[in-house]
């Protein structure tokens, strides 16, 4: 504890965090409000604080005997973050009561009520039958002094386990505080058998004697005192247990008593001396003497103090990236700079520093102050990593009417030193005293900006200042281009409506993006339009096609048919505008515009394969991409359309070839890598589309499409572990990157997983319980795959769905269920979209309407995606027996990609007669 002889010594001062809990005190064992607080230390001369000595944690302060415990406070914070993180890790790791009820432990020990209490509800909720674990928790209830809310797990530890003495003595003790004595004491019946005393502790018996007691039973309260004397002897002798024992005694007229004889003690014979000498007096003589002598010791003192404080500088060393940095200073050596905010010591002079890591650089500094400087400037000198962290600088003013307070924000620097900062990385108090309305007092603070940096750059745009903020998220974006939340703030709450600028620091399909959630639909197609005009991107292309609303069609037809006619052909871009018009009345005129375009150039590769696409006829359609090739051969899109016939066809080993050349013209067409990993799985060769994804997910660990199908392909060799924990890193790197939308991205990988591993009771839990509108749909399907029609039919009916594939998928559901009737009347509504389809959709129409016989060359004559085509299949094999074991055979050919109906198909054609 500090210390101080004639006000010279140690003391703290300030007080900060401070949390106050009952409790009873370890030294001097009161039952008292116990308060714990970060402050500082200070040698002090006369009280007044001239060295500082370090940050420290106050434990535990006693109100009555003062005695504490005290911790470094930094490194209190460091085994703080460690510990719990640490003992969470290991509950997220292995689930247990044990390791639950140690991590909730560590959070009350370092006094993290909030987190305690959040973990206490997933431990009542997941160990809800674990008796032990809720008398821990009752226990730590009675810890925090909330002794009423320790009532419900005592009572329910007592429910799952009777004989359990910590429910019992627990369940008692709150009888006793409602006076059913009668009824405590049967639950506490154990505690008076003999030997008792050996096992359990008897304060709850003495309780329940003393409450006897005080309702005048005195006859019951006896017979408890003597069963504690009988198992504690040598509680005899406590005088007041005596006192209590006599009490009774008397109150029943009792001659005898149940005591033993009192020992002889020595206790209370020495007394304090008795005050009242007379005051001593010091002579003028001896004043003076004494005088010099506490001025001398004051100018040492000082002079002392100047020397240390420049021996003794602090160095804020402040990071905001996810691990730890090092960094070598010269002089002082290597020092790690962990998240957040650390300090060394080190004297004043000229440093070199080498920061390591992800933000490898160099720099120097000086740490420097005048001598008198030293007692008042408070210079606050910061090494802020790679100048990853932000930096709040606060200028208050207290008065009686204060004026508004003055903010910075600082970042991007490594090195920085601040004149005059009174409180350096710590809470500037609420109030402070001042004498009149006139007179005030200025307080400085620096602190770490802990918010997300969109936050800051809103707070910059609220306070009108525009610049400022668009600095900020500049810097940001340079530092973290996928900050999700700055994207949005700086395209949608930012004052520039200058295109240019914003596409220096945003990609053109994360501007779009923005506008749109922001429902600033006019600016994000003024934006798509002219980025597309300047550098057409294929991502962009797709999102300003599928973000258009109805209205906007004309514009967008209109805006992509500017561009056909540019040379050489930029196929993306005629995609787009194909697909934006197939399946409308205007898509009509498609094939004359093209057929016109390559009467114009007959030999144009990229206009023969346009062509091929959109004529509706899978034979006409092969004819345009083997011309579209043979004027071309390094076109990787004819090339790839031919090797989706053969994956529609399901010849896997010849498309592969075919595949692979394409992508090889294209690397980074995701859609022929998409193509090329499902014709991988279907071959067996899971190895390459692993080691692709990984890949992908090492560059990005919030690849979320990466990790699904890392899932679905670890999924599909049985390796259902591996799959879990693809979907567990993917979870945890979206907590670290994009906090708000971590838990979507958590029930969306969940979901993900339990379909890829065929859990599909454990998925129609947690979807039945997720209320979300959207969520009706994805319940309909798991139903659907469960082969429970009669219950997706309630959830969804037939009118409120139009895709084909779902509506084939109902209908087989129904078929494998027994009911005719129900099936033809889903597939009714199929027949009717297929026939107002291409070619393609009505051959596939005749099929299932009998009128034509599904012949192999029938079947390899439809183009469709892999997961109808696999449904139609199955469904087929179920509409003609007689060739049921082929078509089914066929259906597991193509049913590759594990999204629906992956498992009902699986299902329809697992028996097969």
């Amino acid at each position: 504890m500090p210390t101080t002889i004639n006000g010279v010594g140690t003391h703290y001062y300030g007080k900060s965090a401070v949390q106050v809990r009952p409790g009873v005190c370890r030294s001097c064992g009161k039952p008292v409000n116990l308060t714990s607080y970060n402050t500082r230390l200070w040698f002090v001369v006369v009280f007044i604080p001239i060295i500082p000595l370090g940050r420290k944690r106050i434990i535990d302060s006693c109100p009555s005997c003062r005695r504490h415990f005290v911790a470094d406070l930094e490194k209190w914070e460091m085994t703080k973050q460690l510990e719990t993180s640490g003992a969470m890790e290991k509950f997220r790791s292995n689930p247990t009561p044990e390791t639950g009820m140690a991590a909730h432990k560590q959070f009350l020990g370092f006094h993290q009520i909030n987190e305690a209490m959040e973990l206490q509800k997933v431990l009542q909720e997941q160990f809800r039958d674990n008796a032990k674990v809720h008398i821990y928790l009752a226990e730590a209830m009675v810890h925090l002094g909330r002794v009423e809310e320790a009532g419900p797990f005592y009572d329910r530890a007592l429910e799952l386990r009777s004989d359990l003495p910590e429910a019992r003595i627990g369940v008692a003790e709150r009888l006793l505080r409602q006076q059913k004595l009668d009824e405590a004491r049967q639950l506490l019946d154990f505690l008076e058998k003999p030997g008792a005393g050996q096992l359990y502790s008897l304060v709850a018996l003495e309780h329940l004697g003393m409450a006897y007691q005080k309702a005048e039973r005195h006859r019951e309260a006896l017979e408890l005192f003597g069963r504690l004397l009988a198992e504690l002897p040598s509680v005899s002798q406590h005088q007041g247990f005596r006192k209590m024992v006599k009490k009774s005694e008397k109150a029943l007229g009792q001659n005898n008593t149940i005591l033993p004889k009192a020992k002889f003690s020595l206790k209370g014979l020495f007394q304090a001396r008795t005050p009242g000498a007379p005051k001593a007096s010091v002579s003028p003589k001896s004043a003076l003497i004494i005088g010099g002598c506490l001025v001398v010791v004051a100018v040492v003192s000082f002079m002392a103090a100047n020397g240390y404080i420049r021996r003794h500088r602090t160095l804020y060393l402040v990071s905001a990236q996810a691990k730890t940095v090092e960094a070598e200073i010269s002089g002082v050596g290597k020092v790690k700079i962990p998240p957040g905010i650390t300090s060394i010591k080190l004297p004043e002079g000229h440093y070199e520093v080498k920061i390591g890591g992800a933000a490898a650089e160099k720099t120097s500094f000086d740490i420097h102050a005048n001598y008198f400087d030293r007692w008042t400037g408070n210079p606050a000198w910061v090494l802020n990593a790679g100048g990853s962290a932000i930096l709040v600088y606060q200028r208050v003013v207290y008065s009686k009417n204060p004026p508004p307070g003055l903010f910075r924000f600082h970042y991007g620097q490594t090195f920085q030193s601040f004149d005059r900062i009174t409180h350096p990385f710590q809470s500037l108090p609420k109030t402070v005293s001042v004498q009149s309305s006139s007179e005030q007092q200025v307080l400085t603070q620096l602190e770490l900006y802990r918010g997300r940096p969109a936050n800051a750059f809103i707070v910059l745009i609220k306070d009108k200042r525009p610049e400022e903020a668009l600095q900020l998220a500049e810097w940001r974006l340079q530092q973290k281009p996928e900050d999700e939340e700055m994207i949005f703030a700086y395209v949608t709450k930012g004052p520039t409506n200058d295109i240019a600028r914003t596409l220096q620091h945003v990609r053109a399909l994360d501007a779009f993006n923005s506008l749109v959630n922001a429902q600033r639909h006019e600016d994000a197609m003024a934006l798509a339009e002219w980025q597309l005009r300047q550098k057409p991107q294929a991502d962009l292309l797709d999102a300003y096609a599928n973000n258009g609303t109805t209205n906007d069609l004309a514009r967008m037809r209109a805006f992509l048919h500017e561009g056909l006619t540019n040379r050489p052909v930029n196929i993306e871009w005629h995609r787009t505008y194909q697909s934006l018009l197939l399946g409308r009345p205007e898509g009509e005129q498609l094939i004359k515009e093209y057929d016109d375009l390559l009467a114009a150039e007959p030999e144009n590769s990229g206009l023969l394969y346009l062509r091929g696409r959109i004529c509706g006829d899978h034979v006409l359609g092969t004819t345009y991409f083997e011309r579209a090739r043979s004027a071309d051969a390094i076109n990787p899109y004819p090339i790839f359309a031919l090797a989706v016939d053969q994956t529609g066809a399901g010849n896997w080993s010849q498309a592969k070839p075919l595949l692979d050349q394409a992508i090889a013209l294209s690397p980074g067409n995701k859609q022929f890598l998409e193509e090329w990993e499902l014709t991988c799985i279907a071959l067996g060769q899971f190895d390459p589309v692993e080691k692709e994804r990984r890949a992908k997910l090492q560059a990005d660990p919030t690849d979320w499409q990466s990790a699904f199908q890392l899932c679905d392909v670890l999924a599909g060799q049985g390796k259902n572990k591996e799959a879990k924990t693809a979907v567990d890193e993917l979870v945890q790197a979206n907590k670290l990157r994009y906090a708000n939308s971590a838990s979507a991205v958590e029930n969306a990988a969940r979901a993900h997983y339990l379909h890829a591993i065929g859990n599909l009771a454990e998925l129609e839990k947690i979807e039945r319980a997720d209320k979300a509108k959207d969520n009706k749909k994805m319940l309909f399907y798991t139903l659907i795959e469960e082969g429970r029609p009669e219950e997706a039919a309630g959830i969804l009916t037939a009118d409120k769905i139009d895709e084909p594939l779902t509506l084939l998928s109902a209908s087989m559901a129904w078929r494998l269920a027994g009911n005719s009737r129900e099936a033809e009347k889903w597939q009714d509504k199929l027949l009717r979209k297929l026939r107002s389809g291409g070619a393609d959709s009505a051959r596939t129409a005749a099929l299932l309407e009998r009128k034509f016989e599904p012949t192999p060359e029938r079947l390899s004559a439809i183009s469709f995606a892999l997961p109808f085509k696999a449904a139609l299949m199955a469904d087929l094999s179920l509409i003609y027996p007689s060739q049921r074991a082929a078509l089914a055979a066929q259906a597991r050919r193509f049913n590759i990609a594990r999204a629906f109906p992956y498992h009902l198909v699986q299902r329809a054609t697992e028996t097969i007669p």
